[in-house]
């Protein structure tokens, strides 16, 4: 064996492929997982740019979070600063979530709060 991937054409762009997979939510969450947990904002933003392209495209995006496209494409580009709900649309319309877990392995056990209250809410300070 020559170590060359023989299920993939040769004159398929790298692009092209990189996109084709990106179509499974799976190795779209992993992908956006792994650019997440680097820290790199235009990481993301290029991930999340790569995904939209991949499930559809700008368009759909815009019409799935009543975003405009050239907002979304201000957004997600390399120098974009996205409001957390711009993110948060993002994201919920690529059928994905924002969530919070631990860094450590001993701090993974249940909320006292979250048991004890189905409606949490986050408190805000009053002025």
């Amino acid at each position: 064996m020559n170590g060359k991937r023989t299920d993939i054409p040769a004159s398929k762009a790298w692009e092209t492929v990189f996109l084709e997979e990106l179509k499974d939510p799976e190795e779209a969450r992993a992908y956006l997982n792994y650019c997440l947990r680097d820290g790199e904002l235009s990481d993301v933003l290029a991930a999340l740019q790569s995904i939209a392209k991949a499930q559809g495209g700008f368009s759909k995006l815009a019409r799935e979070t009543g975003l405009s496209r050239v907002n979304l494409y201000s957004a997600l580009s390399e120098t974009g600063n996205p409001r957390f709900d711009s993110i948060s649309k993002v994201l919920h319309s690529l059928g994905f979530t924002v969530t919070v877990e631990p860094i450590h392995s001993k701090l993974h056990r249940s909320s006292k709060l979250l048991k004890s209250s189905r409606t949490l809410k986050p408190l805000r300070s009053r002025a």
